[in-house]
């Protein structure tokens, strides 16, 4: 199963279940407040094992898995935005030659 995310710009997207620490995630969105006194009990475990290391560990976790849908997107944008710059400086256009070169060197960063 996966687990939506919302992100900074209030998108879901699907993130892999491993990638995130479940309990975390929970007790972040319910605080210890839960539905059943078995989902409370869980939710006051989790805040008693809560330690800095294990939130830094979760935004870690968090930070990647946004790294790397924005490298996604970023690449599928850039091929479209390639292809069409190609075309047009195959007519000597010496601008999109120019900003082909710079969009080569952004790719291989």
């Amino acid at each position: 199963g996966s687990l939506a995310l919302r992100g900074a710009s209030g998108d879901f997207s699907p993130v892999p279940r491993a990638a995130v620490d479940d309990d975390l995630e929970l007790f972040l969105a319910r605080g210890l407040s839960g539905t059943t006194a078995s989902m409370s009990a869980r939710l006051a475990k989790v805040f008693a094992t809560l330690t800095p290391m294990r939130m830094a560990e979760y935004h870690r976790q968090l930070a990647r898995i946004g790294v790397a849908r924005v490298r996604r997107d970023f690449r599928q944008h850039l091929a479209a935005l390639q292809r069409n710059l190609e075309a047009m400086a195959q007519s000597d256009c010496a601008l999109s030659a120019a900003v082909l070169g710079h969009l080569r060197e952004v790719e291989q960063f």
